[in-house]
């Protein structure tokens, strides 16, 4: 019976989180258009905090509730599971192609991204483990701020309608003027799912993990947590693809995984010290990496991730996970 219970309340949480993620956008992007804020800036903080919120929210909650593992774990198996996953999924029916824009700004940015973490991780490291705190959040989540004015910059000078097309949030697009009771039912209704979503999630998950399947929280979170809160970005990229906006679809898949780096994993080293255990983290590091320069390999030789690397990619997650479970390592 405990079983039942706890599963259906994770799905909730996953729900939760989606749901919540989407009115609370909405209502946001709704109240800056009553301000009459720029759509450019309007679309850089909602697609900034978009198909992310689940993972802020659920890795934030973490390491203030004493399961710190989780935070750091949801990040790095997301990142993975966008990549490998995700995107193997939606290039299975829909070939996706890169652009120049992709290759040259957003990519060195993700890599950057990666080697501050390291950089934490070593400079903080003692012979089995390492502490991130506010002395690594604080420069990875200013490096946010930094990335997010140079994209703005660059879609001011190439024109708004460029930024629309790179990253095509529907609540930019969205002309109708809500009241502002709407407004704020949408804000307080979406803030308040994705608080319960996360603590409904991680709750289970954690029941799970100690109790049914015998696993570390490191697990699940790199599993279970990491998919619940990538929701938003397969159905994003999948709609994308599906309007063969490819571009969109991986450029989705990239700023995400930079924004997660950088802001979920910045904001929750800012909020507690996030404990980071040997091998472990190398392992997960080393996949998160390697799937990250395999996409970069893939688009910059061959311009695109084609049915057969949709595949690979998802051959390579599944024994991924098929290793995690296998060796159990904490």
């Amino acid at each position: 019976m405990s079983i039942i219970i706890n599963s259906f309340v994770g799905l909730i949480g996953i729900a939760g989180l989606y749901w919540g993620g989407d009115f609370f956008i909405s209502g946001a992007s709704s109240l800056a258009k009553r301000f009459n804020i720029s759509p450019l800036i309007i679309g850089l903080t909602v697609v900034a905090m978009g198909t992310s919120a689940p993972e802020f929210f659920v890795s934030g909650i973490a390491a203030l509730s004493g399961h710190p593992t989780l935070s750091l774990g949801n990040v790095i198996g997301s990142n993975i599971a966008n990549i490998l996953l995700i995107l193997g999924i939606v290039s299975i029916f829909h070939i996706i192609s890169g652009n120049r824009q992709l290759i040259v700004f957003d990519f060195p940015w993700l890599f950057f991204s990666y080697i501050l973490l390291l950089i934490g991780v070593i400079i903080f490291a003692s012979a089995k483990a390492s502490v991130l705190n506010i002395w690594l959040g604080l420069p990875m989540f200013c490096s946010l701020i930094i990335y997010l004015y140079i994209l703005y910059r660059k879609a001011k000078k190439e024109g708004e309608a460029v930024l629309q097309e790179r990253l095509e949030i529907d609540a930019v697009d969205d002309t109708s003027q809500k009241s502002i009771p709407i407004i704020f039912v949408l804000i307080v209704f979406g803030f308040s799912m994705l608080l319960a979503g996360s603590n409904m999630l991680i709750n289970s998950a954690i029941w799970f993990a100690r109790e049914v399947f015998n696993v570390s929280e490191r697990f699940i979170s790199l599993t279970v947590i990491a998919f619940g809160t990538s929701l938003p970005e397969l159905v994003t990229s999948v709609v994308a693809a599906a309007k063969k906006e490819s571009d969109i679809s991986i450029g989705n898949i990239v700023g995400s995984n930079i924004f997660n780096t950088l802001g979920v994993a910045g904001f929750s080293a800012i909020l507690a010290p996030l404990p980071v255990v040997f091998p472990a983290f190398w392992i997960d590091f080393a996949v998160m990496l390697g799937a990250s320069v395999l996409l970069f390999l893939f688009l910059f030789l061959f311009k695109r991730v084609s049915i057969k690397a949709g595949f690979l990619f998802i051959i390579l997650y599944v024994l991924y996970i098929a290793y995690l479970y296998n060796t159990r390592i904490i």
